[in-house]
């Protein structure tokens, strides 16, 4: 993530001004981003190559980490982000086309040749029927939280998988309202949707502590399935300022949760 930020500053400050500055290291994303990390270390074949898909994505360096380095050995992987913002098209062809340059000049490692991340500019709350049965694994990062019609994107999500495909989604639960509209009672219909139409598999979650770089590592707290890194103090930790303005009560209300899904 810092040398995705430090190499690509130039390209990506309109988009750190219209977001945070460094996604990895905003309030739970250090642990989401770990979280999907490892379930696809875990569950991706080995043995074929791969198409995955980031459903609301944003312009982060998790698409290219997990292109380049987590598929490695998957040459002709392809990870296809999709956003409902038009805008990150630009944001994604500059990249690549610096990606492409470096490694021509051999800055880079050949496989940095080859364009293995691709945008599509999609609202998550509508089918996708060219990709239908297509996708591998398909993640979705602190995106639920944000769709009125969650339940929809599920659908659409699942959808988009072939059978025996693996869904890796996480999502933030705002027990007051006060931030997102995704209460538990919200969360808890999403939950059950998922587990409807397809089946849970309980990663370890234990991963989450291996992210031990960062002081806070030894703060997290898991409380009826839920993650909280906050009890309502201050943290000094977290680059989000706009977090340590809420008031307590506020930040004690804010949890999030990880699941892993596979497509019957």
């Amino acid at each position: 993530s810092n040398k995705f930020l430090k190499d690509n500053k130039d390209i990506l400050v309109g988009y750190t001004q219209k977001w945070v500055a460094d996604p990895l290291h905003t309030w739970s994303r250090g642990w989401e981003y770990t979280y999907v990390a490892a379930a696809i270390r875990k569950y991706a074949p080995r043995d074929r190559d791969l198409y995955l898909l980031d459903f609301g994505s944003g312009v982060t360096f998790i698409d290219w980490m997990i292109a380049y380095e987590i598929l490695d050995n998957n040459p002709r992987s392809r990870v296809l982000a999709a956003d409902n913002n038009m805008a990150y098209q630009d944001w994604f062809d500059q990249l690549n086309k610096r990606y492409m340059e470096r490694a021509k000049q051999g800055d880079l490692p050949e496989k940095y040749r080859i364009p293995k991340v691709q945008f599509i500019g999609h609202d998550i709350r509508k089918p996708i029927p060219i990709l239908n049965t297509s996708i591998d694994i398909a993640f979705c990062i602190s995106v639920m939280e944000h769709v009125d019609d969650s339940l929809a994107a599920a659908r659409n999500i699942y959808n988009t998988l072939v059978p025996g495909g693996y869904l890796i989604i996480t999502f933030d639960i705002d027990r007051n309202s006060a931030i997102v509209n995704h209460n538990p009672s919200r969360a808890d219909a999403l939950l059950k949707e998922l587990r409807r139409i397809g089946r849970e598999i309980h990663f370890d979650n234990s991963v989450l502590r291996t992210y031990n770089s960062e002081m806070f590592q030894d703060i997290i707290q898991k409380k009826n399935d839920l993650y909280t890194l906050y009890d309502g103090k201050i943290k000094q930790y977290d680059d989000s300022e706009w977090i340590n303005t809420k008031s307590e009560s506020i930040r004690k209300g804010l949890f999030f949760s990880c699941h892993v899904f596979q497509k019957l």
